[in-house]
């Protein structure tokens, strides 16, 4: 934090510094000290796509679930193919309990970025939890076809396919 004030006493007016403090604030659990620091940084730069997201994040974590998803559509605003912001709005969307909204957001990260694993893992979850086992199974299953997403491990029986009972 020191690093961050001296900053600000040569240069009061680094919005980059201010979202970093708020990030910063956020992993301490200063929930509420963050949303400030991050609302500073756009007042400074209201374009600044990162302190939008990370605006988001923090009221996300606060439980302001609506608020956050301001926060990131204003993102998209700026950046439509920012992925973090799409694939965070599924997250809140799962949060609100608004599984199909959810399933379409990790659907979008996915059309933009066909290889963000987390999307494929979000996307997976928001399936199998809504009944739709073979599409769930399907995206779980999406790891195998990518290197490095995770280890494969194997067993002496074939993998479900979904279509039989276990």
């Amino acid at each position: 934090m020191d690093a961050y004030e001296k900053a600000l006493a040569i240069q009061p007016n680094f919005a980059e510094v201010f979202n970093n403090i708020g990030n910063l604030l956020q992993a301490k659990g200063k929930l509420e000290d963050a949303i400030l620091a991050h609302e500073k940084a756009l007042s400074l730069k209201p374009k600044y796509v990162g302190a939008l997201f990370s605006l988001g994040n923090a009221r996300k974590s606060h439980g302001n679930f609506d608020e956050a998803l301001v926060a990131y559509r204003n993102a998209l605003e700026i950046n439509p193919k920012y992925v973090k912001a799409h694939n965070n709005i599924g997250t809140v969307l799962k949060n609100q309990g608004k599984l199909n909204d959810a399933i379409a957001a990790f659907r979008n990260v996915i059309a933009i970025k066909p290889d963000y694993a987390e999307a494929h893992l979000n996307l997976c979850f928001m399936l199998l939890n809504s009944g739709r086992l073979a599409e769930g199974l399907d995206e779980y299953e999406w790891r195998q076809s990518v290197a490095n997403t995770s280890t494969i491990r194997h067993f002496p029986r074939p993998l479900w396919d979904g279509q039989e009972n276990l």
